[in-house]
Order: C-alpha cells, then sequence, then structure tokens
C-alpha cells in the first residue's frame, strides 16, 4: 500500500468523506487511521502538530505508527487553505514536501533538521475545483466521485 496516495475529487455532498472515513474503519487491525479536515484558517503549524501528534517518535528525526501497523492519514478539504500574496498555500506546501522527500523540516527555527516519516499512506479529498499547486497534485492518484 506504499505510495499509493489517494486524492478524492467531487462536486460537495457527493460523499467522499463517508467513503473514507467508512473504508478507514474496516481496514483492519493492522492499521492505524487519523483523519482532519483543512480550512481557510488551517496553517502549516496546524498540519505538523497533526502529524506529529499522530505518529511516534521511533528516532530523532524518524516518526511512524507503532511498530508492526501502517499509518493512513485522510485530510479532507485539502483546496481549502488560504492562498497567501505570492500564491502559495503553506499547508498544502508542507504536506507536498511530507509527499516528495518523506519528511518535512521543522517549522521551529531552533531545529534545523528534517523530520521523516515511516510507513504512512495519505488520502485526500476535495471540491471540483483543483486550486492547488500542480506539485501538490502530481503526487496522488486522482479519482472523481460523480
Amino acid at each position: 500500500m506504499k505510495g499509493f496516495n489517494t486524492l478524492l475529487v467531487g462536486a460537495t455532498g457527493v460523499g467522499k468523506s463517508v467513503l473514507v472515513n467508512a473504508s478507514m474503519a474496516a481496514c483492519g487491525s493492522g492499521y492505524v487511521a487519523k483523519s482532519t479536515g483543512f480550512s481557510a484558517q488551517t496553517s502549516a503549524r496546524n498540519l505538523q502538530d497533526f502529524l506529529e501528534s499522530s505518529l511516534d517518535k521511533r528516532r530523532k528525526n524518524l516518526l511512524g505508527p507503532p511498530a508492526g501497523k501502517q499509518m493512513i492519514f485522510f485530510i479532507d478539504d485539502v483546496n481549502m487553505p488560504m492562498v497567501e500574496k505570492y500564491g502559495a498555500q503553506p499547508p498544502n506546501e508542507l504536506f507536498r514536501q511530507v509527499l516528495d522527500q518523506g519528511g518535512f523540516y521543522d517549522l521551529d527555527p531552533k531545529k534545523l533538521y528534517i523530520k521523516y516519516l515511516a510507513d504512512c499512506v495519505y488520502i485526500a479529498a476535495c471540491g471540483p475545483a483543483l486550486n492547488m499547486t500542480p506539485r501538490l497534485v502530481r503526487q496522488f492518484n486522482l479519482l472523481f466521485i460523480p
């Protein structure tokens, strides 16, 4: 299941979140599932805190689910964070870094090292307007829910 990140795209009310939550509940004992939703007020720090609180610290710079398990993260409304004046969405840029490099640089300026995330799969959902950077969208297998 590693590397098969999925982005569900569909209009509001078609059941993207219900479908994913039901699937995550039926995954079995080998998986741990956590979900969160983005809004216009979501910051990169909010995403970092969510990821760090959901995972165990294996080493100084390695986070992961409990031993022998696979973590499934679901992020709803991934296209919702506010676009800053330079056209970026900071939470989505941090999310892209996690998907692209397997981890993220800590937002604390005193910690100048990357934190890697192991044994994680990511599912995201958004509305039909893909107003996200192509660098993020290319990290996913797209599924359209009519």
